[in-house]
């Protein structure tokens, strides 16, 4: 008799369990690429990390905070021009990242500023810095050090069409 009362617990309270134990290590449904820092000369203060983040699950999530292993911290901020006037802010609510949608964090747009630098930047080299998402949780991602005036990765490019000559 007890063991079937136990059987019975088990078998009842499985499905809470699966759910509990799903829900909690879902796979993440966020995929990042082409990312990328600029390098930065010997004492500067600050750096700047980009990437592209693409949300192919049906729920929205939120870029909440980055972390770095040589800065004070790290923030997301956005780059706007208004009025012919371009201004820096950050996003203390985070940067949404919606269901479905691929969001671009680029030179001039949304991007990661690493403040209080600890050491400089070093074209040719990585750095690892973790992301953390409102439902994905924390996701670690090797950026390239590129050039100090890098517009975008290489690998992320578009190719240049058949017996043209790219311009930009």
């Amino acid at each position: 008799m007890k063991t079937l009362f136990l059987s019975l617990t088990l078998l009842l309270a499985a499905p809470a369990f699966a759910q509990e134990a799903g829900h909690a290590h879902a796979p993440a449904a966020l995929e990042t690429s082409g990312a990328f820092i600029r390098a930065t000369l010997p004492r500067a203060p600050v750096g700047g990390a980009y990437l592209t983040i693409v949300n192919s699950g049906p729920e929205d999530d939120r870029l909440l905070a980055v972390t770095s292993p040589v800065g004070a911290f790290a923030a997301i901020h956005e780059m706007a021009h208004a009025d012919g006037v371009m201004s820096m802010r950050p996003l203390p609510e985070g940067l949404p990242i919606p269901a479905g949608e691929t969001v671009s964090l680029k030179p001039g747009g949304y991007h990661i500023m690493i403040e209080g630098l600890t050491a400089p930047l070093v074209e040719g080299e990585t750095l690892d810095l973790t992301l953390t998402f409102e439902k994905a949780g924390e996701i670690p991602v090797s950026f390239d050090i590129l050039a100090i005036n890098a517009r975008s990765h290489p690998a992320a490019a578009a190719p240049a069409h058949e017996g043209g000559h790219g311009h930009d």
